[in-house]
């Protein structure tokens, strides 16, 4: 199931029943406003890896279980993996191959030249390209501590 616990994107919910790992109970709670009052386990040595609302006054979240997202080792929606939160079904994030020629040229130096780019389409986003590394002149680029995160 999915849960908007923040407005930007969902969480995953599973029913108990189908949680195959051992809930240990913490003895920690941690409170929501509008979800009631958190019971917190330990899965496998992780603190805190899991939480369940069985008071909580909305219904549907009571046999349900949230893992912390840092305490699984790996996501999946079916067969592909998802990073750093689950996907926001009402938006779109297609990544298409394409067969169009991309070429990226800075001060008259040719930095990227492709002919098999990937376009990013995001809803409310301009398309973007991503090139296979070795159509990229990396001898050209220089590294920065700047990191994205997008599931």
């Amino acid at each position: 199931m999915l849960v908007w616990e923040v407005p930007y994107y969902p969480t995953y919910y599973f029913p108990r029943q189908d949680v195959a790992v051992e809930l240990k109970p913490s003895g920690r709670t941690v409170h929501s406003p509008s979800r009631g009052e958190a019971v917190l386990f330990d899965v496998e040595g992780v603190a805190d890896a899991a939480l369940a609302y069985p008071d909580s006054p909305i219904e549907e979240l009571r046999d349900h279980v949230r893992f912390e997202w840092e305490a699984v080792d790996a996501w999946f929606e079916e067969d592909e993996e998802v990073y750093v939160h689950a996907r926001d079904p009402y938006t779109r994030v297609d990544v298409l191959p394409s067969s169009r020629h991309v070429r990226v040229e800075v001060d008259g130096v040719t930095v990227a030249d492709s002919r098999s780019p990937r376009i990013l389409f995001e809803t409310g986003l301009p398309p973007r390209y991503y090139l296979p590394k070795t159509d990229i002149r990396l001898d050209l680029l220089t590294p920065t501590g700047t990191v994205t995160h997008c599931p």
